[in-house]
């Protein structure tokens, strides 16, 4: 079904907040679809058990996956190859309107990236 879909992205080291998206987004209850307001980034969001998965397409594709139980990993695929990192996720929350994921993604032990995402859907 077509639904509206506000993400917004908090950087969790400096507090930015980005919308990174605004506009309609498709959802069937367990995976949400949608693009990038400014780059046109192409999204897929899909619940697989107890876990999510963060699909962006775009000139690099990047697909992180993030569990309840704190495990998760990302999956960065370039004209250069394929890179893996550790990702943690550490709080994770769905309800009919609103999804918020905190997580953050580690590369040899030093974070590179801790955000909060939030998915608002109406």
């Amino acid at each position: 079904m077509k639904v509206r879909l506000k993400l917004i992205s908090v950087d969790l080291d400096t507090q930015e907040r980005k919308v990174l998206a605004d506009g309609a987004a498709l959802f069937d209850g367990e995976r949400l679809l949608y693009q990038e307001k400014d780059t046109g980034a192409k999204h897929q969001i899909i619940w697989k058990g107890d876990c999510m998965e963060i699909h962006r397409n775009a000139e690099i594709t990047s697909i992180t996956t993030l569990c309840k139980d704190g495990g998760g990993k990302t999956r960065i695929i370039s004209e250069y190859g394929v890179m893996e990192l550790d990702a943690v996720c550490e709080y994770i929350h769905t309800a009919d309107t609103l999804w918020t994921v905190v997580y953050r993604i580690e590369n040899q032990g030093d974070v590179t990236l801790h955000q909060r995402l939030e998915w608002h859907i109406s």
